[in-house]
């Protein structure tokens, strides 16, 4: 995975477009959006799956969603750790940190 990868980066997760898209991070869905469904699985070419199937294909997106946002989440704390260490004068870190 790139270094530059964030999932708020508009190349790095599929949306269709909709109000209720499984795809989309809550936080990017502004603005005008479309009513009727997801049409990530249209466009995906995952109508053929079995509902059960489906439904398995939406938990693992949502998971792996959630998933990248705590990675992303993480690697900016010990970005900022990893400055505080290296400029031991510039950066503060929070009481109770290791």
């Amino acid at each position: 995975m790139s270094e530059d990868f964030k999932l708020s980066d508009p190349k790095s997760y599929i949306d269709c477009g909709d109000n209720s898209c499984i795809c989309c991070p809550k936080e990017e869905k502004t603005g005008m959006r479309t009513n009727g469904g997801c049409r990530c699985f249209k466009h995906g070419n995952f109508l053929a799956l079995s509902s059960e199937e489906n439904r398995k294909v939406r938990r693992a997106i949502l998971y792996w969603r959630f998933r990248a946002q705590e990675a992303e989440e993480e690697v900016a704390r010990l970005k900022d750790r990893l400055e505080a260490w290296e400029n031991p004068g510039r950066v503060k870190l929070p009481q109770g940190s290791p």
